[in-house]
């Protein structure tokens, strides 16, 4: 009679374990595959805010032209806010949009 209730246990113990083998596949699986979307997204995510090699040597030159001029600055000086800046937008009567040479851009408000 102790035969019995063994191979029971010992058949409901495989069956217990093969559920949770399949759970744990399954499981790990869509673990890997989330990894895997997530790693596919940081690494759009790096390229899109990678700075292309002309742009970083277009704002080291700045910062050396800003450094190089940065006591002449209590003045306004023509020639240095040529080289810095590409464009100025008038976004409303009260704002206006600076854009900088290198695709940097402010927003300000104009004093009445």
């Amino acid at each position: 009679m102790q035969s019995r209730p063994s191979s029971w246990v010992v058949s409901c113990t495989i069956s217990i374990l093969s559920q949770l083998t399949d759970f744990l596949q399954t499981f790990f699986q869509r673990l890997y595959d989330e990894e895997q979307i997530l790693n596919d997204r940081l690494e759009q995510i790096k390229a899109e805010n990678s700075i292309d090699p002309d742009d970083s040597d277009r704002i080291d030159r700045t910062l050396k032209e800003i450094d190089k001029n940065s006591c002449e600055l209590l003045e306004y000086n023509d020639i240095l806010t040529r080289k810095l800046i590409e464009c100025v937008r008038v976004v409303s009567k009260t704002e206006i949009q600076i854009i900088f040479k290198g695709g940097y851009e402010v927003t300000a408000e104009v004093e009445k």
